[in-house]
């Protein structure tokens, strides 16, 4: 019998109504008996142990003996965080045991992998559900943080201010999809919101279209302001050198990490990121390059291949706590049109990410369909899909030889 589950119950007895502060469901209790008489005890605002004796009048002299060997010093926070460590222990070990059968009936290593995963991260425990009251106050505190401080807690900054005035950002726990035709800038617009996501916290580029060294090519050519032609051909000049130099430490130290894969399941990608947010306790943000590159699970169609995708995916966004910012390719449809400038039905399969997705951002170059000069160096970041907020478009300008996008200059 577990002294940790019996001491917890024997605290409660003890201490009244201060049970109902201790998050602990009965799943977590091993002994049947406990799980029991603490369910029973979650429906009382204050403990009856005259009521709880005659309910389990056969193991009475067990109740009264929780009460009578309790520890002079009896911390109930420490006792139930290390009973939900035991129950965790226990699942974890039954996951893996169902693990193994899977292997052995020769099931998927996807399937099997998603249910290791899970097991570890612990979403397959109990009732988690929790009354309205215990959100109230947070929520409360939420909204006077940004009140006075100006400091917006469910939106993460993109670093362009008119864009972040009239849209409020990136939804801090939501799938944000940035999605374009080829040449559109959406791999580096998504580095440039990984680059900004940096200053608040870790962030987790799963990059399946670029290498790292790429990757940290565009780096140090956006921060420095260096030609990316000049500098993949060897013709840099000893002012790019220096401008790099005096970046270098900035970058090594900005919280960015690349983990390069051109062949990755979804199941990889949940894994690396609940990996990612144990080892870096609070992401910013996760960036996914990009969704055609995924190997989607199997279903019937394509279509529900990417809705399986995009389901799990605003899962794992809420359980990390972080937005993931998932990059996609649009269809030809906006290039029959006059008009170029994407629409939501130019999305491949868009009734799933449609519906799924917190936000859609679509960047949109003019010049790469006509290079009048009024189009030359123009962009646009359109909010497609906004589930919190307004759409709409910002105006931006793009520094070609840098490959990144800029606000225009009257915004600062």
């Amino acid at each position: 019998m577990s002294r940790d589950e019996q001491a917890i119950i024997g605290a409660a007895l003890l201490l009244g109504d201060k049970h109902s502060a201790i998050n602990l469901d009965p799943a977590d209790f091993e002994s049947d008996f406990f799980a029991a008489v603490w369910k029973r005890m979650q429906q009382m605002r204050e403990i009856d142990h005259t009521a709880l004796e005659s309910e389990f009048i056969e193991n009475r002299s067990l109740l009264s003996e929780c009460a009578t060997t309790l520890p002079s010093h009896c911390n109930m926070e420490k006792i139930s965080k290390r009973i939900k460590e035991a129950a965790h222990r226990r699942r974890v070990k039954r996951c893996l045991v169902d693990a193994h059968r899977m292997i052995e009936a020769g099931e998927s290593i996807s399937a099997v992998g998603d249910i290791v995963t899970k097991a570890l991260d612990g979403i397959s425990v109990g009732n988690e559900w929790k009354p309205l009251a215990d959100y109230l106050l947070p929520a409360y505190s939420d909204m006077e943080r940004a009140q006075i401080n100006g400091e917006d807690c469910n939106f993460v900054p993109t670093g362009f201010v008119t864009f972040d005035s009239e849209f409020g950002g990136l939804q801090k726990d939501g799938l944000i999809v940035v999605a374009g035709r080829p040449g559109m800038g959406k791999s580096a617009l998504a580095a440039q919101l990984a680059r900004v996501a940096a200053y608040r916290g870790d962030v987790l580029i799963q990059s399946m279209e670029m290498s790292g060294k790429q990757l940290a090519m565009r780096f140090y050519a956006s921060e420095a302001g260096v030609c990316m032609q000049r500098m993949m051909q060897g013709r840099l000049t000893n002012a790019d050198w220096g401008r790099m130099a005096a970046i270098q430490e900035q970058l090594c130290e900005s919280g960015i990490f690349i983990n390069q894969n051109r062949s990755r399941s979804l199941t990889d990608i949940e894994s690396e990121a609940r990996r990612f947010k144990r080892c870096r306790k609070s992401p910013a943000m996760i960036v996914v390059d990009y969704l055609t590159l995924i190997d989607l699970p199997t279903a019937n169609t394509k279509s529900d291949s990417i809705a399986e995708t995009t389901r799990r995916l605003v899962c794992l966004a809420g359980d990390i706590g972080c937005p993931i910012v998932l990059l996609a390719q649009l269809n030809r449809d906006c290039e029959k049109r006059a008009d170029k400038t994407p629409i939501m039905s130019d999305l491949g399969d868009s009734g799933a990410i449609e519906r799924d997705a917190h936000q859609i951002l679509f960047p949109f170059r003019p010049e790469v369909y006509d290079k009048k000069p009024d189009n030359i160096g123009a962009a646009i970041l359109k909010m497609g899909k906004n589930r919190n907020g307004a759409t709409g478009s910002v105006k931006l300008q793009w520094i070609g030889e840098s490959a990144k996008f800029e606000g225009l200059k009257d915004e600062y």
